[in-house]
């Protein structure tokens, strides 16, 4: 695959997508997308924690990945495509003519607040899935041997509806009296 644009990933200041956890490498990883619109993660973190779906250590390696994928640098989390639109933000001259021609929307608004410790969302939706993440008993759930092999797309609808669950199960929570 050859790279158009490689964007930088980490703590350091001068990095494209900065990303101020502790736990992040001043470089942790390289963004790259080809000619052909494919983007290809690169992990340079000394400390192996760059993370695909949270099972896949790059360790050093590349990986193409897709805009549904969730990465982990350190201890942040962050979607293919939060990082995506960050870079469409910040770069918007080196998508205006593919977005042209495809007819694809634009773009635009910042990365959304930390939320949770660290972890990094995107959307009001995605704050919600992360903080459910934080809760150790939804991680084990959702990391659970059943849902392994599944499709993206039936992958999605299952994480909808465990946050769906979640959500009512968290109202049911506030709504009882102390």
């Amino acid at each position: 695959m050859e790279s158009t644009h490689t964007f930088t990933i980490g703590r350091k200041p001068n990095c494209d997508i900065v990303l101020t956890d502790r736990s992040v490498s001043r470089l942790h990883a390289t963004l790259s997308v080809s000619n052909d619109g494919r983007w290809l993660l690169r992990d340079h973190s000394s400390s192996g924690t760059c993370f695909v779906d949270r099972d896949v250590s790059l360790e050093g390696r590349s990986a193409c990945v897709s805009s549904a994928d969730i990465l982990q640098f350190g201890e942040s989390i962050i979607t293919v495509q939060a990082l995506v639109e960050e870079i469409r933000r910040k770069f918007p001259e080196l998508f205006n003519h593919r977005e042209e021609k495809s007819g694809r929307a634009k773009v635009y608004g910042p990365l959304a607040n930390p939320v949770c410790g660290g972890i990094i969302g995107f959307s009001v939706v995605l704050a919600i899935v992360f903080t459910v993440l934080c809760s150790e008993k939804v991680r084990e759930f959702l990391t659970a041997p059943v849902w392994q092999g599944i499709g993206s797309v039936a992958a999605i609808i299952g994480a909808i509806a465990a946050v769906l669950v979640v959500v009512f199960m968290l109202r049911g929570v506030e709504s009882k009296p102390h």
